[in-house]
C-alpha cells in the first residue's frame, strides 16, 4: 500500500506539472493534468486510510494534495457565501456575461429534438445578458437558420461582431459571434492558423465610462468521433489488438489536440497582454482547469468560477460529464458574482453565465 500511495503522489505531482511546461515541450504530462481529479481522489483515500491505520504515513498524501491548492482551487471553488444577485444585472457598472458553445443552433438535429433551436433563443431571450459569446455560430442566408436575424429579434444586445472560418455555396456561415447591449468601437479577428475552424473575437466596447476589450475565443477539439467515445465508454470489450489500435488513434488525437491549444493559448496570451483595455476573456477552451491552455490563459485573471462558486462545476455535456472546459474571466480590478451552469441539454456543453462589476 506505501508503494501504490508513492507512485500515486508521484502522478498528483504530475498533473501538477501539466499546466506549467507547454505539451509542445512535453505532451505526456497532459494527459496527468487530465487524469487531476481521479489522482486526487486516490490521494484523498490515501490520506484516510493512513488515518484509519494511526500511521503517521497520512501525512505524505496530505502534503502532496497541499502542495497543489492552485490547482484544487481550480477544480473545487470554496466560497462559504454569495452575495445576493437579485435585481443585481444592468445596474451599477454590473455586467451579465454569458458564454455558449451553441453547437450550430443544433443544424444537424445532435439532440434529436427539433425544438432545440427554438429553446436555445427562449433561453437567451430570459436570460437577457449584456454581453453573449457563442461559439460554433452558424448562420446561413436561407431560411430557416437565418440566425444573425432571429437573434436580432430575441436579444436586447443588438450590436454584433461576427466572423466566418467557414462558408459553404455562399450562403452557409460557420464560425464565431459575440453580441453587446453596449457599443462596439473596434473589431479585430485573431486567427490560430490557416486551416481549421478556431478563432478569436476581439472585441472593444464602452460600457459606461468603461472602454472593455472582449475576447471569445474557441480553441482547439479533440475531434473525437462517435466511435471514439463508443470505444472509451465500452473499454474491455474489445479484443485485445483492437483496443491497443484504437487506443493508439486516441492518445493520437490527445497529443495533436493537446499541442495545438498550446499553441493557440500562447498566441490569445500575448494578444491579452497587448491590450490597451481592461478585458473580458469567454469562451471553449476545450481543456480543464489543471492544463496548459488555461493555466496561460488565465494568468493574470481572475476566473469567475473560483470567484463565486461553491463545489465542482462542469460545462461538458457530452460522454464525459465531469470536465469544466468553458470559462468567463476577467480583468483583476474587476470583481464577479453570481457563477452559474444552465443545466439544459441543448448542445453538447451547458450555458455558462456570471455577473461582473466594473469596479471603478
Amino acid at each position: 500500500m506505501l508503494a501504490m500511495n508513492a507512485l500515486s503522489i508521484f502522478f498528483l505531482l504530475l498533473s501538477y506539472a501539466a499546466g506549467h511546461l507547454s505539451p509542445e515541450k512535453f505532451w505526456v504530462l497532459a494527459l496527468f493534468g487530465l487524469a487531476y481529479p481521479l489522482l486526487l481522489a486516490i490521494n484523498v483515500f490515501f490520506v484516510l486510510w493512513w488515518l484509519f491505520l494511526r500511521r503517521m504515513f497520512f501525512l505524505f498524501p496530505l502534503l502532496a494534495i497541499v502542495a497543489g491548492y492552485p490547482e484544487l482551487k481550480s477544480t473545487f471553488a470554496f466560497n462559504i457565501s454569495s452575495p445576493d444577485v437579485s435585481g443585481s444585472a444592468n445596474v451599477n457598472n454590473t455586467l451579465k456575461v454569458m458564454t455558449f458553445n451553441s453547437r450550430l443552433f443544433d443544424l444537424y438535429n445532435w439532440t434529436h429534438n427539433l425544438d432545440t433551436r427554438e429553446n436555445i433563443f427562449y433561453m437567451l431571450r430570459t436570460e437577457s445578458p449584456d454581453i453573449i459569446c457563442l461559439q460554433e455560430f452558424f448562420h446561413s442566408e436561407n431560411e430557416p437558420f437565418r440566425n444573425i436575424d432571429k437573434l436580432e429579434k430575441v436579444l436586447r444586445a443588438k450590436n454584433y461582431h461576427v466572423d466566418y472560418s467557414t462558408t459553404l455555396r455562399n450562403r452557409d456561415h460557420w464560425g464565431i459571434a459575440t453580441y453587446s447591449v453596449y457599443p462596439i468601437i473596434g473589431k479585430k479577428t485573431i486567427r490560430f492558423g490557416k486551416k481549421g475552424g478556431n478563432l478569436c473575437l476581439a472585441t472593444d466596447i464602452v460600457a459606461g465610462k468603461d472602454t472593455l476589450r472582449i475576447f471569445n475565443v474557441h480553441l482547439e477539439s479533440i475531434r473525437f468521433k462517435s466511435e471514439d467515445y463508443k470505444f472509451v465508454e465500452n473499454f474491455g470489450t474489445d479484443k485485445e489488438s483492437q483496443e491497443m489500435e484504437k487506443s493508439k488513434r486516441i492518445i493520437g488525437k490527445l497529443k495533436i489536440a493537446f499541442g495545438r491549444r498550446a499553441r493557440q493559448a500562447d498566441i490569445l496570451k500575448k494578444e491579452i497582454e497587448r491590450s490597451p483595455y481592461k478585458v473580458i476573456v469567454c469562451g471553449d477552451f476545450n481543456d480543464t482547469p489543471t492544463s496548459y491552455a488555461y493555466r496561460t490563459i488565465s494568468r493574470n485573471l481572475k476566473d469567475t468560477f473560483i470567484e463565486s462558486e461553491t463545489g465542482m462545476s462542469q460545462t461538458y455535456a457530452g460522454a464525459f460529464p465531469s470536465f469544466r472546459i468553458d470559462y468567463i474571466l476577467h480583468d483583476k480590478n474587476f470583481s464577479s458574482f453570481g457563477y452559474e451552469v444552465i443545466q439544459e441539454n441543448f448542445s453538447d456543453h451547458y450555458p455558462v453565465k456570471c455577473l461582473i462589476v466594473l469596479n471603478n
